[in-house]
C-alpha cells in the first residue's frame, strides 16, 4: 500500500515556522524540567569516567565500555539538545487510571525523571572495579564525586587503573586417558594465547570451546563447569601463567564417552495427554530407526532422512544440533525434541528418542488492503492464501494464492479511468532437491527446497487494453550458511498477451515502433540465478552489510536449437517464433549493495547502491516491457513521481496524460544515503539524499537523449532530498517521506539544479512529494 502525493500549498510549505516552534519548545523543555522537582531533589543529567593515571590507561575499548555499561540508570534521553520526553511527562497531569490516552502520553511517549536519589554510586564504583578485574587490571580502584548545580547532578567516577596482566604461558593437563588426549589435541586452537591480556570472558569462552569439542567426541554428560583454569600471577612483571584442567570430583559418567544405540521416532507426539490418539501404533524399521506412528501422516523415510546420528557411531553434538534444526526446517512441526537416555543393558550406549509435534495441516489467510498509488489510482484489494502442509505426505507445502483489486483514478490531472486486476498463483515447495540423479548428503542445518510456481493474471485497464499474463517457474533455493543464500531457476517461462486494445492505446504504440516491440515481445524462456549475503540476521554485527546479485538469460537454448534447423538466423526484423509468437533473447543482471553504519544506540546511516543492466540481442533489440528498470517513487528518488525519471535527459511533456505506462530503461544506477534517528517512543525520523537515473543502450526507443554514454551519464543524474517520519512498531513500520527534487536531468537552466523548496520558486513548491509506504525503503 503506497502513495506519493504532490503538495502545492499548505502547512508543509510553512515548515520553517514549524521547525522554529519545535526548536523553541525543546529549548523551553530543557530549561524548565527542574521546576517540577521536590526540594532537595536533583535531576541526574550526566555520568562520566575519568582515568586518573594517564600512564596506566585501559588497554582495551571493551574494558572501558564494560565500565560504562554499569552506570545505571541512564539520564533522561535528549532530542536536539533538550529532554523532550521528560518535558512531556512533566506537563501531562497524572492520570486517574493506568490506561487511556493520558497515561500513554505520560508514561509511553513521555519519560519519568531520573533522579540522583535513584543512583547507588558506591555500588556502581565497586562494579566498575570488578569489571576492571575481569580484564586483568587487578587491584584497581574507583571512587566517585557528585557535582550538583541548579538541581542538576553530574556523577564523576575517578578510576585509578592498575596495569593489566599479560598471559605468559598456557598449560594443558598431562595425557592420562582418552579425555585428556582429546583436550591436548586441540590446544593449538586455544583461545588463551601468550602475549594477550588476561580476560575473564576469554577464559569462559575457552571452557565452552573445550566442552563443545568433547561433545563432538561422545562426552554427552560433560559440561563447561567441569573445567577449571588456574591463574598464577606470581611470576612477576605483570605476567601470568594459565593452567587448564578438569576439576576433581567430576561425576564418572561425565568422563566416559558414549555411542548411539537404538533410535525411536514419535512423529505424532502431543504435549496434551488428553488429545493423544487412542488408536494403536505401528512400528516400522527404516535404516535401523524405529518409526512409531498411529496417524501415518508422513512417509517414514522423509523423517528418517533428516536424522544425522546413526546407530553404533560415537555420539556427536553436531549431529544432534543438525537433526533438531532440520526437523524444524521441514515446516510441518511446531516442536522437535530429542532425549538421549542411557541403555540400562549396555553401559556406554545412549538410546535416542525423537518427539515431533505437528503444526495444523491446513490454514487460510485473508488480507484486505486499501491501495493508493502515485499515478492517481486508488481502490480496495483482497488477498487470500490457502496453505496445505504435507500435501503428499512428504512435508511438501502447497500454497494457493488469490489476489484481486479494483482501482479508480482520482487525480484531477487525468480523465476518469478504472482498472481491475485478478490473479491466481499456485506454489508447490518440496523440502529437498528434485533432480534426476542421486544427491550426496549435506551436513547443513538448512534444508534445500525445490519450488514450482505457476501464475495467471488478468488486468483490465478501461479505455486501453485487456492484459493476460502467464508465468511458470521451476527452481531451487538453498542456504550455504545463515548469511549466504542461493536461488537457481533453470526454468523460467513468462508470456504476456495484450488483447481488446482500443484506438487510444493503439495510437500511442503506433507512434513508436520500438515501444510496440517492447510490449509485443514479452514471451520469455529463461534461466536465472541470484546470490544473497546478509549478516543482519546474526545480530552480532554493529555495521551490517547486505548484498544481492541476480543474473538472468532468456531465449538462448530455443534460439540455438532453431538455428540448427533453419538456414536464416533470427533477427529483430525477422525473429524466430515459438507457438506463433516472437520470444525475447536477452541477458539481464542487477547488483544491490547496502551498508548500515551505526552512529549510536538507535541512530544509523543507511547507504544503498543499486545498478542493473539488460541487453537484448539475437532475436530482438528491445527488452520486454516488464523487465525494464524504472526510477522514481516511494523506494528510490522519492522526490520524483513513480517511473517519471529518465531515461537520460529524455522528457515527455505528455507523460501525465498517458496514465497507463511510464518511463523504462535498460540500465539503472541509483545511490541513496539515509540518516535514521529516534525522535520519541515509536516515532523515528530520517534525513535522506538520493541520486540516480535510467538509460537505454540504443537510440531506438527514446533517441539520443535516452542513451547511456560513459562520458555523460554522471551529468544526467537526478538528485533529490527529503525528511521522513516513521512509526516503528517492530512488526509494522508505517513510513511518511517528504521529498523534493534538487536536480532535474532534462532541465537545461542552471544545469538542472533546483534548490529553493520553501522560497518563492513556484516550481519547487509544486514538486514537494509526500510518499507513504509500509516498511523502510531498504
Amino acid at each position: 500500500m503506497i502513495s506519493a502525493i504532490k503538495y502545492n500549498n499548505g502547512w508543509f510549505c510553512r515548515m520553517p515556522v514549524v521547525t522554529c516552534t519545535l526548536f523553541v519548545l525543546i529549548c523551553c523543555a530543557s530549561c524548565s524540567n527542574t521546576k517540577f522537582l521536590a526540594d532537595g531533589e536533583a535531576l541526574y543529567v550526566k555520568g562520566e569516567i575519568v582515568l586518573v593515571d594517564s600512564s596506566k590507561r585501559i588497554t582495551s575499548k571493551e574494558a572501558l565500555s564494560s565500565m560504562e555499561s554499569v552506570m545505571i540508570p541512564s539520564p533522561n534521553k535528549k532530542f536536539l539538545g533538550g529532554r523532550l520526553k521528560l518535558a512531556i511527562h512533566n506537563r501531562v497531569k497524572e492520570p486517574r487510571k493506568e490506561r487511556g490516552f493520558k497515561y500513554w502520553m505520560k508514561y509511553n511517549v513521555g519519560e519519568p525523571p531520573v533522579l540522583l536519589s535513584q543512583l547507588d554510586t558506591r555500588r556502581t564504583s565497586l562494579l566498575m572495579q570488578n569489571r576492571l578485574t575481569t580484564y586483568g587490571h587487578f587491584r584497581s580502584d574507583v571512587t566517585d564525586t557528585i557535582i550538583i548545580k541548579n538541581q542538576k547532578a553530574t556523577v564523576v567516577y575517578y578510576a585509578r587503573v592498575a596495569e593489566g596482566f599479560i598471559i605468559d604461558s598456557v598449560f594443558f593437563p598431562e595425557i592420562t586417558g582418552r579425555i585428556s588426549k582429546k583436550m591436548d589435541e586441540t590446544k593449538d586452537s586455544s583461545l588463551l594465547k601468550p602475549g594477550e591480556q588476561y580476560n575473564l570472558q576469554t577464559i569462559s569462552n575457552e571452557r565452552n570451546r573445550i566442552d563443545d569439542l568433547l561433545g563432538r567426541e561422545g562426552y554427552f554428560y560433560f559440561n563447561p563447569d567441569f573445567i577449571i583454569v588456574r591463574v598464577d600471577t606470581t611470576i612477576g612483571d605483570h605476567r601470568c601463567n594459565m593452567y587448564v584442567d578438569i576439576k576433581k570430583n567430576v561425576p564418572k559418567e561425565a568422563l566416559d564417552y558414549y555411542r548411539v544405540g537404538d533410535i525411536f521416532v514419535f512423529p505424532d507426539y502431543t504435549l496434551n495427554p488428553k488429545a493423544s490418539d487412542k488408536r494403536g501404533t505401528d512400528t516400522v524399521m527404516v535404516d535401523s530407526v524405529y518409526y512409531i506412528s498411529s496417524k501415518h501422516l508422513f512417509r517414514p523415510e522423509v523423517i528418517v532422512d533428516n536424522i544425522y546420528f546413526d546407530k553404533g557411531e560415537v555420539y556427536d553434538s553436531r549431529d544432534y544440533n543438525i537433526t533438531i534444526r532440520r526437523m524444524m526446517g521441514l515446516g510441518v512441526f511446531k516442536y522437535a525434541n530429542i532425549k538421549f537416555e542411557q541403555d540400562t543393558t549396555r553401559p556406554g550406549w545412549l538410546n535416542g528418542n525423537i518427539y515431533l509435534t505437528t503444526i495444523p495441516k491446513y490454514s487460510l489467510r485473508g488480507e484486505v488492503q486499501g491501495i493508493v498509488k502515485d499515478n492517481g489510482f486508488a481502490g480496495p484489494g483482497l488477498n487470500l492464501s490457502n496453505r496445505n502442509r504435507n500435501i503428499f505426505r512428504g512435508a511438501e507445502l502447497f500454497v494457493l494464492n488469490f489476489n484481486g483489486n479494483y482501482e479508480v483514478q482520482i487525480s484531477r490531472d487525468l480523465p476518469p479511468l478504472q482498472a481491475f486486476e485478478f490473479g491466481v498463483t499456485p506454489q508447490l515447495i518440496f523440502p529437498k532437491f528434485l533432480v534426476p540423479f542421486h544427491m550426496p548428503r549435506t551436513y547443513s542445518v538448512f534444508i534445500p527446497k525445490t519450488k514450482i510456481e505457476a501464475g495467471y493474471t488478468i488486468e483490465n485497464r478501461e479505455g486501453y487494453y485487456l492484459l493476460n499474463s502467464f508465468e511458470l517457474t521451476f527452481g531451487y533455493n538453498w542456504k550455504e550458511s545463515i548469511t549466504k543464500e542461493h536461488t537457481l531457476t533453470p526454468i523460467l517461462i513468462n508470456f504476456v498477451n495484450t488483447t481488446q486494445t482500443t484506438a487510444a492505446y493503439d495510437s500511442i504504440l503506433n507512434e513508436n515502433q520500438a515501444l510496440q516491440e517492447s510490449f509485443d515481445r514479452q514471451f520469455v524462456l529463461g534461466i536465472g540465478y541470484s546470490y544473497t549475503f546478509s549478516n543482519q540476521v546474526t545480530g552480532k554485527n554493529r555495521n551490517p552489510v547486505y548484498f544481492k546479485g541476480s543474473l538472468e538469460f532468456s531465449g538462448n537454448t530455443v534460439y540455438a536449437l532453431q538455428s540448427l534447423f533453419q538456414t536464416e538466423k533470427g533477427t529483430p526484423e525477422n525473429p524466430f517464433e515459438l507457438f506463433s509468437n516472437p520470444y525475447s533473447q536477452y541477458g539481464w543482471t542487477s547488483l544491490d549493495f547496502r551498508y548500515y553504519l551505526a552512529l549510536g544506540k538507535q541512530s544509523k546511516l543507511a547507504s544503498r547502491i543499486f545498478s542493473g543492466i539488460g541487453l537484448p540481442y539475437g532475436n530482438g533489440d528491445v527488452m520486454p516491457y516488464y523487465k525494464g528498470f524504472s526510477a522514481g517513487g516511494v523506494n528510490d528518488l522519492r522526490g520524483f513521481r513513480s517511473r517519471s525519471v529518465g531515461p537520460g535527459i529524455y522528457h515527455d511533456e505528455d507523460l501525465d496524460s498517458v496514465g497507463f505506462y511510464n518511463q523504462l530503461g535498460d540500465i539503472k544506477l541509483t545511490l541513496t544515503m539515509e540518516y535514521r534517528f529516534p525522535i520519541v517512543g515509536y516515532l523515528k525520523g530520517a534525513l535522506f539524499g538520493e541520486a540516480g537515473n535510467i538509460w537505454m543502450q540504443s537510440t531506438k526507443l527514446y533517441g539520443e537523449e535516452g542513451v547511456f554514454r560513459f562520458n555523460q551519464f554522471y551529468k544526467q543524474l537526478a538528485v533529490d532530498a527529503g525528511v521522513g517520519l516513521r512509526l516503528d512498531l517492530t512488526y509494522l513500520i508505517i513510513r511518511f517521506d517528504f521529498a523534493t527534487p534538487l536536480r532535474i536531468p532534462y532541465v537545461t537552466e542552471n544545469n538542472g539544479w533546483k534548490f529553493d523548496p520553501f522560497g518563492s520558486n513556484e516550481y519547487d513548491r509544486n514538486n514537494i512529494l509526500l510518499n507513504f509506504g509500509i516498511s523502510y525503503p531498504f
